[in-house]
Order: C-alpha cells, then structure tokens, then sequence
C-alpha cells in the first residue's frame, strides 16, 4: 500500500492568487484569509526543559552556568553510522561533507565522562520522568506503557557522543483550541544539546553548560491554518507547560521550531524562533517563500527546461581580483534572470544557493557566491560580467554564478549550487529544516539590516535514517498504578480554570498570569478559600498586578503566603480596607529594604497595626471636623468640592478608611452645607 509522504502538504497548489513577488512585498496583504487560500499548514516542535535537580541520564547536577569559564577543550570530528536498515540519513552525510573541526568547552561543575561517550548512561533520571509524564497527561496523551530509549544522530556537533538519546512518552493528545482539537502527535523525553558560542569556516565551538538537561519535545500535527493561528497555538501550549510549575524558566529554557507547508509544497522546518510574537511574521515570510518557489518552478518548466544544463569552471583568482583565493564559475543554461527571483521581503534566488555554500562549502567570507544581479557595493562591476561571457560563451538566455574561496571548498559550492537549482526544477521547495533570522541576526553577512524575520538554509531535512535503538539502556515500564499517581497531583486544566477565573469577573491579564502559574494560583485557590468575605478580584488583582508593579519598583519579589495571608486575614476581619492593600505592601517592601534585618513576622503585624481601620463614629467625627476646619476653603463646585475633602481626610488618617465609605460620609457632609 502507497502511503502518503508526511511531508508533503496534501492540498494542490493555488494559482489563482495575486504572485509571490508581489505578495512579498507588500505586508499589509497578509490575512488570515490570504494564507487559509493557499492551503497553510502549520505545526510546531516545542522544546522545554524540565525543571530537575539532576541531568537526564548521568549524576551531574542540572545547573544553568552560562559563565562559568571552561575548565577543559575537546576537540572531535564527526563521521555517519548506518541506520538499522544498513542507509545513511542524508542530514548526517551533509554534515559529514562539511569537514567540521568541532571544539568543546567544558564546564566542570557540570560536565562528566558520560557526556563525552566515554562511560555508560545512567538509569534515565526518576524525577525527569515523573514531571514529563504528568505534563503529557496535561495534553491528554496515551502514555507508552513501556519506555525504549532511542539514538538519534546528529552530526552538526551539537552533541559530543554524535547521537542524541530520547525517549517517546506519550502519543495520540489533544489541547482545545477555539472550538477544536489541536492534535499532538508525541511528547518526547530526551537530553538537551550543546549551546554554540562561535562558528567560522570548518571550526565550531560548543559550551557543555546545558548538554544533558532533560527536555521535553513537543510536536503537534500541523493543525495551524494560518501563521497567527500557530502562535496563538504555541502560546497556549508554553502556557501549559509553565503551569505545571514542573519546567524551567529564563534564557535558552524553551525553544520552538514551526513547520509550515502550503498548497503543493513540502514541510519546512524552521529552528530556533525565540518568541511566539514572531511566528505570524515568519511563517507569513516562510508560506511565501513556497509560493515564490512553487511559481520559480512553473517559470522554469515554461521556459522548456526538463532538466538543468549546467558547466563548472575554475578561473584565475588573482586575474579576476581575487588574489590568494580560488573562483569557480557556475553556468546556467536558459536560467537568465532567474537568480534575482524574490523569494522573500530581503532575499532573492541567489540567497538560497548562497545559505548552502555557507552551510555545506563552509564557505562564510562574505560575499561567497556573486551574481550579475547584485546591487550592493560589494558587486562585481558590469564589463566583469560581459567579460565573463564573452570568455566562457556564455548565451544571452544563461546565467551565471561566480564562487570565492580555498580550492576545495569553491569545488563543493559549485556542486551545491547545480543541485540546489536541480531542486529548484524537481521539487520546488525542498525538504530542508531553516534557521529563523531573527533578534541580532536581523543583520546579514554584508552588514545590512533586514526589514523582519526571514528564514535561512541550516541542513538537510532529517528523516527516519538517524535513529537506531539505543543498546545501553534498558526498557523502562509504566504502570497504571504509577500514572494514577501522578494524574491524581495534577491541577485543574488549564482551560478549565481560565473559565473559572473569567466567571470570577478577573481581568484578561490576570486571568491569563493564574492559569499558567502553579504558584500565585495555588496561593489564590487558598486565600479565596479562607478569606470567602474577600473579593476574589481583589486578591487576583494583588497577586498579579500588584506584585508585578511592586516587582518593578524594586519593593518585593513577591507576594509569598506568609505575607498575603494575614494581609487578607484582616481585610476579612474587617480589620483591613481593601484600598489599603497595594499601598500597605508597599510600605512593607519600602521598609525591608531600607532594614533588610528587620523580623518579618514583627514588620507584618506593625504595619497592619499603623493601617488598621477606624471605627465608624470616629471616622465619622474626623470627617466633621474637616468639614469645619475646611469651611471657606478650597473650591466650591460640587465635585472638586469632595476631591479636595477627601484629600484633607486622608491626610489625617491615611489609608484607614475604605474610599467608598469616605465618599458617602463627605457627600452627606456637603449636603448639609
């Protein structure tokens, strides 16, 4: 039986729409509905790390040391295995051909003997298995009752040993979203990877100061049906994530990669997209790039082109102003024009063939690949160009590709370049996975800014090839006994308690702060609880909005339990007036700065003492007696009249009074007069 490729989007291509080249270029086009016609299809790969004490398959603590300096380097080269089926994966054989030096530098809190392949994994880490089991039955998952630790090779450097060690734990889950399912197709549990602080030509640099924290993956169907679909999507499940208060927080603790595909297109894996914000953007950019492709292709086999007609050259250097250096000259037959083809807001044809002579040749010497089309200052002059042609014979109806570089790597470029536009004719849009072009990496090569998020070649899609089971670790079950365990600890869902709240009559920001942390949420639960003559607004309000301000300010990090619960003990005692709260807590925080020795027990019960609410007949009799004493004073209409006695109230008795309380005794004050 034909089973469908998974990579390619089932839906025909639409040429019925306004092109690419036009589209691109104009920003303000992009729509829902724009995307939703070209058959948009959007998935995601979430990767989090899961909040433990120790690593995932070794003793080492799992501890961020981002600047730590290294303690030790090594230095390794990377060769492909076969797959069980005795095939190469085409990733690891595009990594081999780029003859990469790979550099570790150690940390040596945190790195062992394990993580450089030289002794055996431990037992997979308990308490990292426990926490991705329960966020996998947050997504409705079904948990794989037994867990086989797998090998995946990657041959990029990002992992000493050559193989990443993963495990699936749960299949087949759902998340609501807007009405419907949004399918997640696995959880994994695997080790998470090297950070790469440095890459220039055949040496890359790797830092061991996350290598082996457990991470969670997360890959979802491709359910998306336009690019703010998908972000709203990724939100939604960083959201459940985070509120299982079992994952990480800060820098480099969550990554998200977006597989976008349109109408006749094939699946495109794009890495490294820092925020959600930028996903509508980049998939937008991405989508069209496709497109611009899939009519490249059209434009391509229009011209009569079944196959393409190319020739290498190797040139004098120094006779064409490249001393030292080798050039290799590409000539495409009936290509004419077709290198300044727009395939995004910044970048044309010629960038696609430039991301993989950067890649594979490790060619990143900019300019590395040049064609008659640039318009930089960097450009080879036009009587170059004709010069060229008249010397190789070039036709009016081809084109050319000129590469700059050390002798073996112009002969890699120029092979890359030909397959690339072999691609280009034969698939449109290959399977390839992009880095996202976004943050500081807005800046290309040449030194010019980008106009926003675009996508650049990385490596070869990878497929099924690179994974083989792993022989150093043994099956672990799961039984129903540990599942009812962990399913009984887990909170309300996520959806569900954000209904709750809106019931409740919480604003949007706080609503959406309590559903995604565990923390503030469980201490809002409690205090609702004890304190049911409390507003519950009032206490989301100063869980959330209150601590956030007073964060700001430099007052408190938080709002913990020892500090809210008597706080709102006495605005239920009636001991306390709800308006007093935010400017009592500030005090505190504003007095623990200033004494940070203070006993905070002590401080608490102080301040609670200084604003502890007035007696109604003695509030009463200080209202009175501004009113007197302000007679003649202040302004008269009716409503500066209150302002002005309310300020004169709370000068004499600060916050001891609720506001509304105050309002109704002067209003009856003024009525008298």
């Amino acid at each position: 039986m034909n089973r469908p490729d998974p990579h390619t989007n089932p839906h025909p291509q639409v040429r019925d729409l306004a092109l690419a080249r036009e589209l691109i270029v104009h920003p303000e086009s992009w729509t829902p509905e724009l995307f939703r016609k070209m058959h948009f299809m959007g998935g995601l790969e979430i990767h989090q790390q899961v909040a433990t004490r120790r690593k995932l398959f070794c003793r080492c603590p799992a501890v961020p040391m981002p600047h730590e300096p290294a303690a030790a380097r090594v230095y390794r080269h990377m060769r492909p295995t076969l797959s069980e089926m005795g095939t190469y994966d085409g990733t690891a054989l595009m990594e081999f051909k780029t003859k990469k030096n790979v550099i570790y530098e150690l940390i040596d809190p945190v790195s062992c003997t394990y993580e450089m392949d030289d002794t055996p994994p431990f037992l997979i880490d308990e308490e990292a298995l426990r926490k991705s089991l329960a966020i996998a039955l947050m997504m409705n998952c079904k948990i794989i009752d037994e867990l086989h630790v797998a090998r995946k090779q990657y041959l990029d450097g990002s992992i000493p040993t050559g193989f990443q060690r993963t495990a699936i734990i749960g299949l087949d889950g759902w998340i609501p979203y807007r009405g419907r399912r949004i399918r997640i197709r696995q959880i994994s549990l695997e080790e998470d990877s090297c950070r790469e602080v440095n890459d220039v030509g055949h040496e890359i640099t790797f830092r061991t100061d996350r290598l082996g924290f457990p991470l969670l993956e997360v890959v979802t169907e491709p359910d998306a049906r336009d690019p703010w679909e998908l972000a709203g999507i990724c939100r939604l499940l960083g959201d459940i994530m985070r509120s299982s208060g079992m994952v990480r927080r800060g820098m480099g603790a969550s990554r998200q990669d977006v597989n976008v595909s349109i109408g006749g297109s094939t699946r495109i894996e794009n890495k490294g997209v820092s925020r959600y914000g930028y996903i509508p953007r980049l998939t937008c950019v991405e989508a069209l790039r496709h497109k611009a492709l899939l009519e490249l292709r059209d434009e391509l086999r229009g011209r009569g082109l079944n196959s393409i007609e190319a020739e290498r050259h190797v040139l004098d250097g120094a006779e064409l102003g490249f001393a030292k250096r080798s050039v290799g000259l590409a000539v495409l037959r009936g290509w004419r024009g077709l290198l300044d083809w727009r395939t995004q807001p910044d970048f044309h044809f010629v960038d696609e063939l430039r991301g993989v002579v950067r890649v594979v040749a490790c060619l990143d010497r900019f300019p590395y690949v040049y064609c008659e089309h640039d318009r930089a200052d960097w450009a080879l002059p036009t009587e170059r160009w004709s010069e060229l042609r008249r010397r190789m014979n070039v036709g009016d109806d081809d084109e050319l590709a000129l590469v700059v570089g050390p002798e073996n790597d112009v002969a890699t470029a120029l092979d890359e370049i030909i397959d690339r536009c072999t691609q280009a004719l034969t698939e449109a849009v290959p399977k390839q996975t992009r880095q996202a072009l976004a943050d500081e990496r807005l800046t290309r090569p040449d030194g010019r800014r980008l106009s926003g998020v675009q996508t650049d070649f990385e490596r070869v899609l990878p497929g099924a090839d690179r994974m083989y089971p792993d022989t150093d670790h043994p099956p672990r079950a799961v039984s129903r006994d540990e599942l009812g365990r962990i399913d009984d600890a887990l909170p309300e869902p996520l959806w569900e308690r954000r209904s709750a709240y809106r019931a409740a009559g919480l604003p949007v920001d706080v609503v959406r702060t309590l559903s995604r942390e565990r923390r503030p949420a469980e201490l809002f639960e409690e205090l609702v609880t004890e304190c049911p003559g409390v507003d519950p607004v009032l206490i989301g309000v100063t869980l959330v909005q209150t601590a956030r301000h007073l964060r700001r300010e430099g007052l408190l990090a938080d709002i913990g339990p020892e500090l809210a619960r008597p706080v709102f003990a006495a605005v239920e005692a009636g001991l306390l007036a709800a308006d007093a709260v935010p400017r009592l807590l500030a005090e505190y925080g504003a007095r623990l700065r200033g004494e940070p020795g203070l006993d905070h027990g002590a401080l608490i019960e102080e301040i609670l003492e200084d604003y502890r609410r007035l007696p109604d007949d003695e509030l009463r009799g200080v209202v009175s007696q501004v009113h007197r004493a302000a007679d003649g004073e202040g302004p008269r209409e009716p409503d500066k009249r209150g302002r002005y006695l309310m300020g004169r109230v709370r000068e004499r008795i600060g916050w001891r009074a609720p506001g509304r309380k105050l309002e109704e005794l002067l209003a009856a004050g003024l009525a008298k007069a």
